[in-house]
């Protein structure tokens, strides 16, 4: 906030002493005094145009009270964000919504109030909503629809800030929801900015949207000349002995395929948190590689083809479904 407020104060200094400079220079380059009466005479009293008059004091007060109620607003997020919600068990996508539905609705009441106190007749507008309109459904189409994408994202909630998603081949967990965009940060720390309508209207992969847990897939292929009970067994210990693993529904360990020169297993476990599946897989197959060592049994290389046609096999008849 100090930052912001340095930041402004030599701005709003320039601007004041170029506002205070213009009627010198425009003497100096040939206008005369009389000119420079007439424009002031003329932002004084106000133009008129589409049947409303517009003054300098109007536009005064249209700042001021949209400024002063903006700034509130400001300061009610601030104070929402900061004190009242880290008090909360409000999830982090909550907080965002709220932070961001009471800036939304406080700029619409500061819109109002301020034209409200300028005195204009708003029946008076009619003439240039026309023409807004006009411009809307033609030069801004998008930035509407993305708009209304982000009202609904924010409202509805399918996605939230920290789920992670896959979108339009990137994958990521959500930073930031605004009114236009949303930033997706990818596992190489680069951020990805998908606009509103995208999400709403595309298919999204959203892997943590009913909660944290999720299903992870470690496969292991072994020589033929393997006991695959012997196989079946270690790999059930190392996934139930994970710290991550949970015990309902229960891990299973699958013969997936008889291969012309390999056994192709899978471990198949929930974790209590899928953001930790890479780190888990990772140290599942550390384990494996020991484990298998100690019992002297051999890994045999297989083609991730063969493991893609494994997993796309016809499915089998009506039974107790795997996890």
């Amino acid at each position: 906030m100090g930052l912001a407020r340095e930041g402004l104060m030599p701005v709003a200094v320039v601007s004041l002493i170029g506002l205070l400079c213009l009627p010198a220079l425009a003497l100096i380059w040939g206008a005369r005094i009389s000119d420079i009466a007439g424009v002031w005479y003329l932002v004084r009293d106000g133009v008129t145009y589409g049947g409303m008059r517009i003054s300098l004091g109007m536009v005064t007060t249209f700042a001021l009270v949209f400024g002063l109620l903006y700034g509130a607003t400001r300061v009610v997020q601030s104070i929402l964000r900061n004190t009242v919600l880290p008090r909360t068990r409000m999830d982090a996508g909550g907080k965002n919504a709220l932070t961001t539905g009471v800036g939304y609705i406080g700029f619409m009441i500061a819109a109002v109030a301020a034209v409200s106190s300028t005195g204009l007749d708003l029946s008076s507008l009619a003439f240039v909503a026309g023409a807004l309109s006009v411009g809307i459904g033609f030069g801004m189409q998008n930035v509407v629809s993305n708009f209304v994408s982000g009202i609904i994202l924010l409202v509805e909630r399918p996605i939230k800030e920290g789920d992670w998603i896959e979108v339009g081949g990137f994958a990521g967990y959500v930073r930031r929801i605004s009114v236009r965009s949303t930033v997706v940060e990818t596992f190489d720390r680069a951020s990805v900015i998908l606009p509103n309508t995208d999400l709403i209207a595309g298919t999204v992969l959203n892997r943590t949207h009913s909660g944290l847990s999720g299903r992870l897939q470690v496969p292991v292929a072994v020589a033929l000349d393997t006991d695959p009970r012997q196989v079946e067994r270690l790999l059930l210990e190392i996934a139930e002995n994970y710290p991550l693993s949970l015990n309902e529904p229960s891990p299973r360990v699958l013969l997936m395929e008889i291969g012309p020169d390999a056994f192709l297993f899978e471990i198949r476990c929930w974790l209590r948190d899928v953001n930790f599946s890479l780190s888990a897989k990772s140290d599942m197959n550390f384990e494996i590689l020991e484990r298998f060592a100690a019992e002297g049994i051999r890994l045999q290389p297989y083609g991730r083809e063969a493991w893609t046609s494994a997993r796309h096999m016809p499915a089998p008849p009506p039974g107790p479904a795997a996890p």
